[in-house]
């Protein structure tokens, strides 16, 4: 029984080891970052420097992200277009987010912020600064509040 444990830990640690292994993280400089990426923080964000740039690879998928001054994170897929823009108690500019949304958001939630957006596959994902969690479909439609 105790060589059966052993076996196992030592099969969950080299998994873990491989898991580990598989996922590289490399801080970068600005310049590195895709194009259309620093064209969305300068335009986004233009009175904000980058503090820390990041090249994420697993799995052989690139992805980049960003920490700002201000402390917002943002992560940009492989072209540089954002996935997830992420406040720290920092107001987010809304340009960027689909219209629909702010309609929404402005309608029924007037007071509150939005502390992240996240674009997912078929959907977004908002989290306002009370904690509320909304998602909209691509085009901007209101689905559910989530729990």
């Amino acid at each position: 029984m105790i060589q059966n444990l052993s076996k196992t830990l030592l099969l969950f640690f080299l998994i873990l080891s491989g898991v580990h292994l598989s996922a590289q993280e490399k801080t970068i400089d600005e310049w590195e970052l895709p194009r259309t990426a620093r064209d969305f923080i300068s335009h986004n964000f233009p009175n904000q420097k980058i503090t820390q740039a990041l090249r994420k690879e697993e799995e052989g998928k690139k992805e980049f992200e960003t920490v700002l001054d201000n402390q917002v994170k943002i992560e940009f897929d492989n072209l540089g277009y954002w996935k997830k823009v992420q406040s720290n108690g920092t107001v987010l500019p809304t340009e960027f987010i689909p219209k629909k949304i702010m309609e929404y958001l402005m309608e029924n939630h007037k007071k509150e912020k939005i502390n992240k957006i996240e674009k997912e596959l078929h959907t977004y994902e908002v989290e306002l600064t009370n904690g509320a969690d909304f998602e909209f479909n691509l085009k901007g439609r209101f689905l559910k509040k989530k729990d």
